[in-house]
């Protein structure tokens, strides 16, 4: 019984402090950048809409697939507007982080 409550407490302090630190991330506006572009709905779903709408195509060379979602600036991590986003394939996403491309 002692171990099956200890085993609850360490599940629900887990639980906790993770909401309690999306809570804190959500009201100062700060997002942990790899929880979430892996793991959020949010972004998954922004994707997918950007993606719907951009039909699969780099927005640098015109190659018609394979694209990721680039972010332009991450001040709105969490709250990007479509501004904010851009969507290119693999090499012009290596380019435009090796500072080959301004943009």
């Amino acid at each position: 019984m002692k171990i099956r409550l200890q085993i609850i407490k360490m599940i629900t302090t887990t639980y906790f402090s993770e909401s309690i630190n999306r809570l804190n991330q959500a009201l100062t506006g700060s997002v942990d950048y790899l929880w979430y572009i892996q793991d959020s709905p949010q972004w998954e779903l922004r994707r997918d809409l950007y993606k719907a709408i951009h039909d699969d195509m780099c927005e640098i060379c015109n190659r018609p697939w394979g694209c990721q979602l680039h972010h332009r600036h991450y001040r709105t991590l969490g709250r990007e507007e479509v501004g904010d986003l851009m969507f290119v394939c693999l090499t012009c996403h290596k380019k435009i982080h090796e500072k080959h491309y301004k943009i």
